[in-house]
């Protein structure tokens, strides 16, 4: 009997257990999952530091830059002294012929003979360098123009992304600034209905009176939910933009900009964008490449050498007589004449000229445009942001004097809803002025070219 009870014990214990680490089983998880979930508290400038670190746009063109040095490295190869090794071995199973004239050796018939030994062994090593090559030279200036035509790509690519970046992150916090308006909006309603159904128990309102607020005060929570998930749709985009895990999570810690500069009358200096640098380097480039064919008719210079040692036997022996060969030399090339292709390549690049000075042309007159459009835009909603201000305050101060009025039974219920509905309204256009004048200024930097 003891020992059948022990025995159920046992059983008990070991299910009880079992049964425990089964249900920890999810909870380890979570608990692991969570431990591996990166956490990020960042402000603006956190935010387009990290970025600038993880977008594949950024990276790529960095990348891009890296490749740039590597190819100047393998153009300036061409011009240091090029050295290699060689070994050869050789073993003829048929040798060739030479005939020897039966003449030479007073013979009445020729006679076939061969010179060559079996086996043939070589070790040697030859060298050889540029002395003089103008479209060498040419081309070591045109890979560090090159290399900075990378740069300009990737400081282009940073300036989008540090844009697109800093719009997300005020889309955020602009719309965190909504939901807490519209918390504020939602208690004081909230309050006020309560307030409103004990009135109307009581027989001083009527039930329309309640269903009113009750339905101002579903739309709000609809408003707020619509808010919330608008606000998630963008964090979403933000990381995008950023480059980062769409499950991390991100907590932004700066706020809005309590004040704007005051409009004023932009100028345009266009060295300062950096799509006026890039054609500015295609240019430099394109004239590089006219130099580097007009050097194409000046004699080039290479020295050469080479050293090497020999031996020849009927059987395979590494270790018999070595004979050593060595020469070394100039070799100067002149052109002469090549049916007018490098002409052909030289007016092909003036031509080029031609279509960058029209492109040019058009970028400063594009860039004129930007700058004038973005500075309109600007102002406009500068002052669209004043006007919006002052009607915010103006419905907070119609809404709390309604409210008072209402509470004190000398306002109606409908001019409660009406007066809540309009300060709704304010808020909204408020929120979205203040978001049209932060992209606004991020458009005009861009456009001057001083965001970044």
């Amino acid at each position: 009997m003891n020992r059948d009870i022990k025995s159920i014990k046992s059983v008990g214990y070991k299910n009880i257990l079992g049964l425990i680490i089964l249900l920890s089983f999810p909870v380890f998880a979570q608990q692991k999952q969570d431990a591996g979930k990166e956490n990020y508290n960042f402000s603006i400038k956190q935010a387009i530091d990290y970025a600038l670190g993880h977008k594949d746009s950024v990276l790529n063109a960095r990348l891009d830059e890296k490749i740039a040095a590597q190819k100047m490295r393998e153009i300036t190869g061409l011009g240091l002294p090029q050295v290699n090794a060689n070994a050869e071995f050789d073993q003829y199973f048929d040798k060739p012929i030479t005939i020897v004239p039966g003449s030479f050796i007073h013979s009445p018939t020729d006679i076939a003979v061969s010179f060559l030994k079996t086996y043939s062994t070589t070790i040697g090593g030859s060298f050889s360098q540029l002395i003089f090559d103008g479209s060498y030279i040419v081309g070591l200036q045109a890979a560090k123009t090159y290399q900075q035509l990378s740069t300009y790509s990737t400081k282009r690519t940073a300036i989008d992304v540090i844009a697109s970046v800093s719009k997300a992150y005020y889309g955020v916090v602009i719309g965190a600034k909504r939901i807490q308006a519209l918390d504020i909006n939602i208690e004081k309603l909230k309050k006020t209905y309560e307030d409103t159904k004990e009135m109307n128990k009581q027989g001083f309102v009527e039930q329309l009176d309640v269903q009113r607020l009750e339905v101002a005060l579903n739309n709000l929570e609809v408003e707020k939910k619509n808010s919330a998930n608008l606000i998630s749709l963008t964090m979403y985009l933000l990381k995008f933009q950023m480059g980062m895990p769409i499950d991390a999570d991100l907590s932004l810690t700066d706020s809005l900009p309590n004040s704007f500069p005051v409009p004023a009358v932009e100028t345009v200096d266009y060295k300062t964008r950096i799509e006026y640098k890039l054609v500015n380097t295609q240019k430099e480039l394109n004239l590089l490449d006219m130099k580097r064919n007009q050097f194409g008719y000046f004699p080039s210079l290479v020295g050469f050498g080479s050293l090497s040692r020999n031996t020849i036997n009927d059987q395979i022996d590494f270790f018999g007589k070595w004979y050593y060969t060595g020469l070394w030399g100039l070799k100067l090339n002149v052109p002469i004449f090549d049916g007018f292709q490098k002409d052909a390549r030289i007016q092909q690049t003036k031509l080029n000229d031609l279509k960058i000075q029209n492109s040019m042309f058009t970028l400063e007159n594009g860039i004129n445009l930007q700058v004038r459009q973005a500075s309109l835009m600007y102002q406009n909603n500068y002052e669209a942001l004043e006007i919006q201000k002052r009607n915010l305050n103006l419905a907070k101060e119609i809404a709390h004097v309604t409210t008072i009025k209402y509470q004190q039974g000398v306002g109606t219920n409908l001019e409660l809803v009406n007066a809540e509905a309009d300060l709704k309204t304010a808020e909204i256009n408020y929120f979205s002025a203040l978001y049209d004048l932060s992209v606004a200024q991020i458009d005009l930097q861009k456009a001057k070219g001083i965001l970044y």
